[in-house]
């Protein structure tokens, strides 16, 4: 019974969408899960944009990378520019929003299970440039991916580059 109830209050948003007006504010929240490469590990994300124009929006974006022998956390300021298909005379086109979008931020990284002697963490300066697709499933409720290039002009325990791709996001605006 429980699982009816969370169910239909998640899915209760997507029943009164019909097209026309956005949502009521311009914040949103996004989480997602994939991975990096390069080091390899799992990856989870959050982000908080907020729209200044329908195209437009910055925000802080948290990237945290897991794995057996390390952690990465990399906490950016993002700005975005999202390609608004929404006028569009095609129908297919006009839920689907590509983005591109450039951050600047650090990196942090602590290494797991090292001897007392050794550090075993760091912290770079880092930017990243990125890409990706929303498709809009209601005025509130969107699904996406993204892919980020990490840059990191130091020296992160050996690397100065991290590829990371979020699989699978989900967005909700306020």
């Amino acid at each position: 019974m429980r699982w009816a109830i969370a169910f239909a209050l998640m899915t209760a948003p997507l029943a009164g969408w019909a097209g026309g007006e956005g949502p009521g504010t311009p914040l949103s929240i996004e989480t997602g899960f994939g991975f990096t490469a390069d080091p390899d590990s799992f990856l989870l994300s959050i982000a908080l944009p907020w729209e200044i124009t329908n195209e437009i929006s910055v925000g802080p974006v948290v990237q945290l990378g897991l794995d057996d022998d390390y952690t990465i956390v990399a906490p950016t300021m993002n700005a975005r520019y999202t390609f608004d298909f929404s006028t569009s005379d095609h129908n297919e086109f006009r839920r689907i929003r590509p983005s591109v979008e450039f951050g600047t931020g650090f990196a942090y990284a602590k290494l797991d299970d090292v001897p007392s002697f050794i550090d075993d963490d760091d912290i770079e300066f880092m930017m990243n440039f990125g890409l990706g697709a929303d498709y809009q499933i209601s005025r509130s409720w969107a699904i996406g991916s993204r892919m980020r290039f990490n840059i990191i002009p130091g020296d992160l325990f050996g690397e100065n580059f991290i590829y990371s791709w979020e699989v699978a996001g989900l967005r909700y605006q306020f």
